[in-house]
């Protein structure tokens, strides 16, 4: 047997489909990660108190409320910076942010410096 027309319904369906899928991944972004950041934050009170960071040629360190701790350059996976963020990364998914606007500019030139001298790749 031949087919020599589509079915309307089945070409519809298909389609929108299609357009479904292709829309998953703007949803995710725009609603579903939104939403759960702000669920995270909710939920875990150690993020709602101030933090205090420092470095060194050795490590980052940083403390708010009764948590603290130090991490050695050699444990981060990456580092990453843009205008508004810098991006500690221990792997591709897990990581620790320092916002720009914290730091000075010469604060954040010493910083990247550090950065570099420890052989830490940007990513």
């Amino acid at each position: 047997m031949v087919v020599t027309a589509f079915d309307a319904l089945v070409t519809s369906a298909a389609a929108g489909a299609m357009i479904a899928l292709a829309c998953l991944p703007l949803l995710q972004y725009f609603v579903l990660l939104p939403y759960q950041a702000r669920r995270i934050y909710r939920h875990q009170k150690s993020l709602h108190y101030p933090v205090q960071a420092a470095w060194s040629d050795r490590g980052y360190s940083a403390s708010s409320g009764e948590v603290s701790g130090t991490t050695s350059w050699n444990d981060f996976y990456g580092w990453s910076a843009d205008a508004r963020i810098i991006l500690f990364m221990q792997s591709p998914v897990f990581f620790q942010m320092l916002p720009r606007r914290a730091l000075s500019d010469e604060q954040a030139e010493r910083l990247f410096a550090d950065l570099e001298r420890s052989g830490l790749k940007r990513l």
